[in-house]
């Protein structure tokens, strides 16, 4: 599983690929960061330029990726061939399975 990102300069270099899935997000919030980004980086919180751009940066990066989440838990996702080695890989260590047929790709 890539982000679409890597995949459009793969295809930029002229890589050739299969594509077996996709995920879709169920919903899309419409955000706007830049005023954000503008008050954030206003803050002093070192005199030190390299370490203030590193310190914004950093908080930038974990808030905005935990916003974007919706929820504060860790997730994984993973492929299988069959039903049989998902099941067991839930029966080890929880979780959903959601099925996708051929048609579906």
């Amino acid at each position: 599983m890539v982000y679409v990102k890597h995949p459009k300069e793969l295809i930029r270099r002229g890589v050739a690929m299969k594509i077996l899935f996709y995920k879709m997000p169920s919903y899309i919030h419409r955000v706007k960061y830049k005023k954000t980004v503008e008050d954030l980086y206003k803050t002093v919180i070192s005199d030190d330029k390299f370490e203030k751009e590193t310190i914004l940066k950093t908080i930038a990066n974990v808030a905005f990726g935990l916003l974007e989440k919706s929820y504060n838990r860790k997730t994984v996702s993973r492929s299988f061939d069959n039903l049989k080695e998902a099941l067991q890989h839930q029966k080890k260590y929880d979780g959903r399975i959601y099925v996708m047929n051929e048609e579906d790709y």
